[in-house]
């Protein structure tokens, strides 16, 4: 389980248990993202901060709006 640690709009703090080691934590993230939207993983891309902790993650989906989006994850 991934944990939504605090939620500063826009700002979600997550906590993955996958290790930052050859991206698997980048993985962890885009896996638990799409689960969580129900949409597929290749509707998200890590726009910034492949290498950091901080991530801006886009999401592209005809069905989904941000506001959307930000409640899903929010609950």
């Amino acid at each position: 389980m991934t944990p939504v640690l605090r939620a500063l709009t826009p700002v979600l703090q997550l906590k993955l248990q996958a290790q930052p080691i050859e991206g698997k934590a980048n993985e962890a993230l885009i896996k638990y993202s799409s689960g969580e939207l129900g949409v597929p993983k290749s509707a998200l891309t890590i726009t910034h901060g492949l290498t950091s902790t901080r991530k801006l993650v886009e999401v592209v989906s005809a069905t989904l709006t941000p506001e959307q989006a930000a409640q899903i994850l929010l609950k």
